[in-house]
């Protein structure tokens, strides 16, 4: 039998409830249903942080959940695409091995549909709209007069449905689906479901997070009501926020819940597996919206909802605003930042001391903190360049501040099989022949730094970048499969010598 997950929201209520008393405010969104959210964005301290930054699009959060609704007016801008994709073309044009998934991919059902689009009367609606509302938590746009907002007003969310329209989701396919969001890019990843058992495959792709630098950000669950007696993380193992729990590091940031007064919400569990607290409780967010299914997906907005479901992704946006202010950061240092800032909650919470992680989450001194140490930066020129053809041969134009500084020759150009990449006074060429990856390398005076360097046993050429990741200089670094496996081919200029990383 597959391992079962479940997510860990707990319950709609049918009531909203009144206006909370008003609290002085910083930067305060337009949206007309941010008076049902102020009360737990006050909690946590998001107004001052919005003073700071209200996020950035080159930051990255996955979510691995039922899926979201794309097309949610206050989500459709901040939504993930793949720009390497073409869609509808039938062609996996990056060679990820995934076919036109241009905002995410669905493992539930094996394609690109991430929006939920079939739903059954039997389904959980509660569960339809799960990923939604976390979507919409992380990053609704703010300010823009409509619906609510999201901790970040700007940023990318890729959604990736990974559970089932019951709430229930397989942890290999989990595995899957964490997997693609390193893979292809993400900086964070929310999940919010727990499981009891733990498999190699969840394991190894949550190491491969950590490998990659992807912070990973998990919900606690909501046992302590139950009746299972298996709300202790200390002696009930949940994953997979334990995953990291005999791990000399702490890279899996799990979050437990708490009401508006900051204690332990009825239902959240605690224990050493906790990092962090987050309201759980009054939720308000962007919902599925589909009325053509029923009367329980005829509103884009919906709440109060409950559970540490909705606490996780606060943390998570919460960490995707400091990642905007200190993209310099790596993930142990955005964990270090909030932890440090958290508001200590242990006085409030008799019996629970240091069972709720660090404390409550303050994401307002969390992005100040991060901002005191920011070292002042002069501006860099910022190059630009582009492909044009003159005649028959091809070159890379090389601009600066709209002049154009060089037009370099790039010989044996192949269209989709020809990669190339710019820094300054740098530049990479490479292109897949015969199984072959031919790699030259230029300065931009057009002198020869690395001249058709073979790399054997390709199958494919997803992609080409530099970066300094070896030795003491640039490195030019490939993209490629060798049959069904994925590898990473880092070369050093300088010494013409080379090595692989599996992916």
């Amino acid at each position: 039998m597959p391992k079962k997950l479940s997510l860990v929201v707990v319950f709609l209520a049918t009531v909203f409830l009144a206006h909370p008393s008003a609290l002085v405010l910083a930067k305060v969104p337009n949206d007309p249903k941010y008076s049902l959210q102020e009360s737990f964005y006050n909690q946590i301290g998001a107004p001052k942080a919005w003073d700071y930054t209200t996020g950035t699009s080159s930051v990255t959060v996955a979510i691995i959940d039922v899926g979201a609704d794309i097309n949610n007016p206050d989500l459709k801008e901040n939504i993930w695409q793949n720009t390497k994709e073409l869609p509808g073309n039938g062609i996996d044009d990056d060679n990820n091995g995934f076919i036109d998934d241009v905002n995410g991919w669905n493992f539930v059902e094996n394609n690109n549909d991430v929006a939920i689009s079939q739903i059954k009367p039997s389904d959980d609606s509660g569960a339809v709209s799960h990923g939604t509302l976390l979507a919409g938590l992380l990053g609704a746009t703010g300010d823009n007069n409509f619906l609510g907002t999201g901790l970040n007003w700007h940023i990318k969310i890729m959604p990736l449905r990974a559970i089932d329209n019951d709430g229930n989701g397989n942890l290999i396919v989990i595995a899957k689906a964490i997997n693609y969001a390193v893979n292809n890019g993400a900086d964070i990843i929310s999940i919010s479901f727990v499981g009891d058992t733990n498999t190699f495959a969840l394991q190894e792709s949550l190491f491969n997070a950590r490998k990659h630098g992807v912070l990973v950000v998990a919900a606690a669950g909501n046992n302590r009501n139950d009746g299972t007696g298996d709300d202790d993380s200390t002696k009930h193992k949940k994953y997979p926020i334990c995953v990291d729990f005999e791990n000399s590091e702490n890279w899996i940031l799990g979050v437990t819940s708490v009401d508006k007064n900051d204690k332990l919400s009825e239902f959240a569990n605690f224990g050493a597996c906790v990092d962090i607290s987050a309201p759980g409780e009054y939720i308000y967010s962007t919902q599925k919206y589909a009325p053509q299914y029923g009367s329980e997906y005829n509103k884009n907005f919906s709440g109060p909802w409950f559970g540490s479901s909705f606490s996780a992704p606060l943390v998570a946006g919460s960490a995707a605003l400091i990642k905007s202010v200190r993209p310099d950061w790596t993930s142990k240092e955005i964990i270090a930042d909030l932890l440090a800032t958290a508001d200590d909650i242990d006085s409030l919470n008799p019996g629970f001391a240091g069972q709720n992680g660090y404390g409550r989450l303050n994401v307002g001194k969390a992005v100040a903190k991060a901002l005191e140490s920011k070292p002042t930066i002069i501006p860099a020129l910022i190059f630009q360049s582009k492909l044009i053809k003159k005649g028959k041969s091809y070159f890379v134009r090389i601009t600066a501040d709209g002049k154009v500084l060089h037009d370099l020759a790039l010989p044996g150009y192949v269209d989709k099989k020809t990669k190339w990449a710019v820094v300054e006074n740098l530049l990479v060429s490479a292109s897949l022949s015969k199984n072959k990856v031919t790699v030259n390398v230029w300065d931009w005076s057009g002198h020869k730094k690395l001249t058709n360097f073979v790399f054997s046993g390709a199958s494919s050429l997803s992609d080409l970048k530099i970066d300094k990741v070896w030795g003491d200089s640039p490195n030019a670094i490939l993209f490629i499969k060798k049959g069904k496996i994925s590898q990473r081919v880092i070369i050093d200029v300088p010494s013409q010598s080379w090595k692989t990383d599996d992916l």
